[in-house]
């Protein structure tokens, strides 16, 4: 985000969650850092947001990215673990350990924000709770 503010780009960092910054949590008069939020209070972040940047080096399955996709919020992924897998082409993909890869996903995010948008519902629609039960129901017709 320092990065960004440099080029010109006025947006707030907010942090929702709790865990997995160690000893890493920005401190700036740009980002918010709320802590745990409810269901509720997280749904209106996605949905207010101009991006959602998740450059996690592991995430087990990217939930965070599959909401944000659903709500209609563009996401930026680290091209790590299953991130890829979950947004499929409705994502800017970076390298987690570069920021300035991230810095560039991000405005390019926001550049495409419109077209991210409608990739990224098509993409959500693909994680239906029937779709997953299908699925192992599938697993399971091929085990017996």
């Amino acid at each position: 985000m320092r990065e960004l503010r440099g080029r010109g780009l006025k947006h707030r960092l907010v942090i929702a969650g709790s865990g997995g910054w160690g000893d890493a949590l920005p401190e700036a008069d740009f980002v918010d850092n709320l802590g745990r939020v409810s269901d509720e209070h997280l749904c209106s972040l996605y949905a207010s947001a101009s991006c959602l940047a998740i450059p996690s080096l592991y995430e087990g399955f990217g939930l965070p990215a599959a909401e944000a996709m659903a709500v209609g919020t563009p996401v930026v992924a680290g091209a790590r673990g299953s991130l890829p897998e979950i947004t499929g082409n409705a994502a800017i993909l970076v390298d987690p350990y570069d920021s300035g890869s991230i810095a560039s996903g991000i405005e390019r995010a926001i550049d495409q924000r419109d077209k991210l948008i409608a990739l990224g519902r098509a993409r959500a629609r693909q994680f239906t709770w029937a779709e997953a039960a299908s699925k192992v129901a599938g697993v399971y017709g091929e085990l017996v």
